[in-house]
């Protein structure tokens, strides 16, 4: 599995407007989230095991004549560049599933209370 567009983090929300008045539909889309959220971790770990990489590819390129060996913190820069668009992409998709976690365990605490207040008033 893996959470390739904004648009399925979207399409997430969307799912959790439309079933926001039941509980089983929801607690399943929290175990739906989960399970991106564990994914996209793995995504994020992937983006900077290949930061790691550049940094070491530019380090150790082959040097033509009259070439100067790159600093550590060039390297490190130019990965940033190259590496950062897609980590950014990723932590904040993340970021947005975790906020969606909250707002969901919220909704399933309001509707858990009215369950309750309803019972009482019998």
């Amino acid at each position: 599995m893996e959470l390739k567009t904004k648009e399925e983090v979207e399409e997430l929300f969307r799912e959790a407007i439309k079933i926001k008045n039941s509980p089983d539909e929801l607690s399943g889309l929290l175990l739906k989230i989960g399970a991106y959220v564990y994914y996209l971790g793995e995504q994020l770990a992937d983006n900077q095991a290949k930061y790691a990489q550049e940094i070491v590819t530019l380090l150790n390129k082959e040097l033509g004549e009259g070439e100067k060996r790159m600093s550590v913190a060039e390297a490190e820069r130019t990965a940033d560049v190259k590496t950062a668009c897609e980590h950014d992409r990723l932590k904040y998709a993340r970021e947005s599933l975790f906020e969606l976690i909250n707002s969901t365990k919220a909704r399933l605490k309001v509707l858990g209370d009215e369950k309750i207040q309803m019972g009482g008033a019998k």
